[in-house]
C-alpha cells in the first residue's frame, strides 16, 4: 500500500460503511474522487470500527501502531465519531425519560474529540507532514422526535467550533433533511448506498473550497510529479 500523501477515513461504522449492500460507503467514493484529480498515486486507508464511541476512536488512535502510522503519512484525514455516543445515551433517555446520560454523553463526546484531534496533531508535529483534517457531522435518522434533533445540533455544534482547532466540519445533517427515507438502510439508522453517495458530495464539496484546494496541491505535489 502507498502511504505517502494518503488520504485516511477514520471513525466508527459511518467509515466502515455500515449499511451500503455494495460494500462502498462515503470514504472510498471520496478517495476516487482524489485519484481523478491527484493520480492513483494518492493513497488509502480505511480505518471504521462499527459500533465505536469517541472515547475507543481516542484509545485507537493512542494505541494503534499501524493508524499512527497512517496519520503519520495522511495529506487528509477524515473522521466520523459521536453518533454511538449520543445513540448509547438515548436508550435510558426513551427508557425512563431520563436526561443525563444525554449530558455526559455530550460531555464525554467534547473531551474525546478533542484528545483525538490533539493526539492528530501530535503526530503530525513529529513529522512535520501537515494534513487537512475534517470532522463529518451527524445527520439525523430520528426526525419525527425533536428531542433528537436538539442532540444532534449540540454535538454538531461542538464540531463546528473546531475550525480553531484545526479541523474543517462538514455539514452532513443539512443534506439529509427530508431526504431520511431515501438515503438510509433498511435498519433506519446507517445510510444506504444514495446516503453515503450524499456524505461523499458534501465531503468533496468541502475539499473544494479554494483554499484548501491550494493545499490539497501542495500536499499531493509528489503524487502528481512522482
Amino acid at each position: 500500500m502507498n502511504l505517502s500523501n494518503s488520504y485516511l477515513a477514520f471513525g466508527d461504522s459511518l467509515t466502515a460503511g455500515t449499511g451500503a449492500t455494495d460494500g462502498c460507503g462515503y470514504a472510498s467514493r471520496v478517495h476516487r474522487a482524489l485519484v481523478d484529480d491527484y493520480g492513483d498515486q494518492v493513497g488509502f486507508a480505511l480505518c471504521g470500527t462499527s459500533g465505536a464511541t469517541s472515547g475507543e476512536l481516542y484509545e485507537q488512535i493512542r494505541a494503534d501502531l499501524a493508524l499512527r502510522e497512517h496519520v503519520e503519512h495522511a495529506a487528509i484525514i477524515a473522521i466520523t465519531a459521536g453518533g454511538n455516543d449520543l445513540m448509547q445515551a438515548a436508550v435510558p433517555f426513551f427508557r425512563d425519560g431520563e436526561s443525563r446520560p444525554l449530558t455526559s454523553a455530550l460531555q464525554q463526546f467534547v473531551t474525546n474529540n478533542r484528545k483525538i484531534l490533539a493526539e492528530i496533531h501530535t503526530i503530525k508535529h513529529a513529522t512535520s507532514k501537515p494534513a487537512l483534517i475534517l470532522q463529518l457531522g451527524l445527520y439525523n435518522p430520528f426526525p419525527q422526535f425533536p428531542i433528537v434533533v436538539e442532540w444532534i445540533t449540540r454535538f454538531n455544534r461542538h464540531m463546528q467550533r473546531l475550525k480553531r482547532s484545526g479541523a474543517v466540519y462538514v455539514n452532513v445533517y443539512d443534506a439529509f433533511i427530508g431526504r431520511e427515507k431515501m438515503l438510509l438502510s433498511d435498519d433506519m439508522v446507517h445510510p444506504n448506498e444514495e446516503g453515503y453517495v450524499v456524505m461523499g458530495e458534501q465531503v468533496k464539496k468541502a475539499l473544494s473550497a479554494p483554499a484548501h484546494q491550494e493545499l490539497l496541491r501542495n500536499l499531493f505535489r509528489d503524487s502528481l510529479h512522482p
